[in-house]
């Protein structure tokens, strides 16, 4: 057998299980992030209303920071400024939580279809 034809077509196998693995992977982690997640948001309503209200503010801000080109990480970006916030409001929480917090703001602006304006106004209350 041809030495390059068994190395393109192992080459194509791992390719393609490489795919499945990376998807495998993302979709673990997204429900692991919901779980951790809901988990926190039950034990004390309040806090995590509180750091979900951060996290949506931190995800405004990186996007706006991102479109202006002013960052190049805009998680790494929005996990800083978050951990800040807090840390200003006397707030201790797992870093896991906050990055959990970002994760689901992320998610939900993507779900939403929603622009940095509405976000502002879904964060402020506002229809």
């Amino acid at each position: 057998m041809d030495s390059t034809f068994l190395s393109a077509f192992l080459q194509n196998v791992l390719m393609s299980v490489g795919v499945v693995a990376a998807v495998s992977l993302i979709g673990v982690a997204v429900a692991w992030t919901k779980k951790l997640w809901a988990e926190a948001k039950a034990t004390n309503p309040d806090l995590f209303a509180e750091v979900e209200r951060i996290a949506i503010m931190v995800v405004d801000a990186a996007e706006q920071a991102g479109v202006t080109a002013i960052i190049e990480d805009k998680k790494e970006y929005a996990l800083d400024l978050a951990e800040k916030f807090l840390a200003l409001q006397g707030i201790v929480v797992d870093l896991d939580i906050v990055v959990a917090a970002i994760e689901a703001a992320v998610k939900n602006m993507k779900d939403d279809g929603l622009e940095m304006q509405s976000l502002k106004s879904k964060r402020l209350g506002k229809k």
